[in-house]
């Protein structure tokens, strides 16, 4: 997947200085991630996020408005910690049976901050969620194109 550099980089240095476990959208348009929203949850506890699903519902309105397409939704772990857990696919499955009837594939990246991200694609087939690891290749776009993060 095409991410813009300056929105991966600030992914990336952005969740040093925040708690583990924390998460957030991926948008962007035509096929490149360069926007991003933190959310620090809701319950949020030291092991497990919990989206605070309102405020990402009124920012996927305001991206929408914007013409701003949702990619996935990113969550952080720590270090050597890149592989999705048994919890990391049950949210994964439950986003995507909520998804409107088109919206059948999104990416759920894995952010070490500080280190790397970790990209996974989630599919559902017949109820069913396989996933796929694809390639972080970083791209310039101009900033006209450039939302950052919202």
């Amino acid at each position: 997947m095409k991410i813009d550099e300056q929105t991966y980089y600030e992914m990336l240095n952005t969740g040093i200085n925040v708690p583990y476990e924390i998460g957030g959208l991926l948008g962007g348009t035509d096929g490149v991630i360069s926007t991003y929203c933190i959310d620090m949850g809701v319950a949020h506890g030291k092991t497990c996020y919990y989206p605070d699903v309102e405020y990402l519902n009124n920012i996927l309105e305001k991206w929408t408005h914007k013409g701003v397409s949702l990619y996935g939704f990113f969550h952080t772990h720590i270090l050597g910690r890149s592989e999705l857990s048994p919890g990391d696919e049950e949210y994964a499955l439950s986003v995507l049976k909520a998804m409107p009837q088109g919206i059948r594939s999104l990416l759920f990246p894995i952010v070490i901050p500080g280190a790397e991200m970790v990209l996974y694609r989630g599919e559902l087939v017949d109820n069913e969620i396989t996933f796929s690891h694809e390639e972080v290749i970083l791209v310039n776009i101009k900033k006209e194109n450039y939302y950052g993060k919202i």
